[in-house]
């Protein structure tokens, strides 16, 4: 149990560092399971029934060994079944996760908790929002088994502080996609960006194009996919890979849109995060175009656009900025505003990934 305020505030301060990489969540688990005399302390996140990270302290590697991919799944992982169908932030305690009923059900998990004695314990549900979880829980011995009175409400008054710094993560996480996101934007980059969980968290203007009308890939459930099962299912496995690994090489595939044109789609890990909870980008997917835009009379032709305008709008499409271009066609760039907005009136676009999408369609 905490000896008084000033222990608690102290631990709750180091959640706040964990948030900000200054120390591993495993130290907070550490110091959260002595808080409350358990084995161990787990922080964990769950993706449509399937765990996709977690952070715990003072467990032996070789039961993550024996558990294999039974700890994955909430068929197979009752901890996790239990806190992903729990109420939010209420407690879920008196199960004995080696007893014969639960061994019997989940065999590899419950004959686990049986040799590593970690039967025991409580867990809760932080948050719960689009199908995401993140829980946490403490494991126990039979010694100790569900713990004391005084454990539990250390436990109850700990929760918030740990939802709250994960809140904080996830914020400053935020702010880096949407860092990277400029970046990209500023190279006109049609790039997408993916966290821990595969769902994409940041997309430029010109991948938000690729994902509209009739272009060669789809956002669903906030993941990528492609146009077609094969092709969906090589997206997939080539994200999910480079999420799990930082040393997976690039992968390149080849789709294809409504529209016939055929893009190639890269695929590759960024550089990992220390101390992340999961929800910073780790894997980039860049798309770039196998087949040339159409040259300036044919836009202006199919569009009814003056030659400038023309030139101008292919100029874009190809991913030139307003400067880029008023430079190479030594006017101002108050002249080239000036003819995009032309362009879009006479297209009936708004915004530049709408006129890219708009060309996709015509050339």
């Amino acid at each position: 149990m905490l000896r008084d305020d000033a222990q608690f505030e102290a631990l709750a301060a180091m959640m706040r560092r964990a948030a900000l990489g200054e120390v591993s969540w495993e130290s907070v688990m550490a110091a959260i399971s002595a808080a409350c005399d358990a084995t161990s302390a787990n922080l964990a996140g769950v993706d449509q029934g399937m765990l996709q990270f977690i952070h715990t302290n003072d467990l032996d590697p070789a039961m993550f060994e024996e558990l294999g991919t039974t700890i994955q799944s909430e068929t197979d992982n009752p901890r996790l079944m239990l806190t992903s169908r729990g109420g939010v932030m209420q407690v879920v305690e008196g199960v004995d996760f080696g007893s014969d009923v639960m061994t019997r059900r989940f065999p590899v998990f419950g004959e686990v908790c049986r040799k590593y004695d970690v039967g025991f314990g409580v867990q809760m549900c932080l948050e719960r929002e689009a199908g995401r979880v993140v829980g946490l829980a403490l494991l126990r011995g039979r010694r100790a088994e569900h713990g004391s009175p005084d454990d539990a409400r250390t436990f109850k008054a700990l929760a918030p502080q740990v939802l709250e710094a994960v809140k904080l993560a996830r914020m400053i996480e935020d702010q880096g996609v949407a860092l990277a996101r400029n970046s990209l934007e500023a190279v006109r980059s049609a790039a997408f960006l993916c966290d821990g969980w595969g769902r994409v968290r940041g997309l430029t203007p010109a991948a938000e194009a690729l994902v509209e009308a009739d272009g060669p890939l789809l956002l669903k459930d906030g993941r990528l996919t492609a146009r077609g099962d094969s092709a969906t299912q090589a997206l997939a496995e080539a994200v999910y890979r480079a999420t799990r690994n930082p040393l997976e090489p690039l992968k390149t595939l080849v789709v294809q849109g409504l529209d016939g044109l055929r893009w190639a789609v890269d695929v590759a890990p960024l550089p990992t995060v220390e101390h992340s909870l999961g929800f910073a980008p780790s894997v980039i997917v860049i798309v770039r175009q196998r087949k040339a835009h159409a040259d300036a009379a044919l836009i202006a032709s199919l569009l009814g656009l003056t030659a400038a305008e023309a030139s101008v709008a292919a100029a874009l499409a190809g991913g030139a900025s307003r400067e880029d271009i008023a430079l190479a066609r030594g006017v101002s760039v108050q002249t080239i505003k000036h003819q995009v907005k032309q362009i879009f009136a006479k297209t009936g676009v708004t915004r530049e990934s709408e006129l890219i999408v708009l060309l996709h369609r015509r050339l």
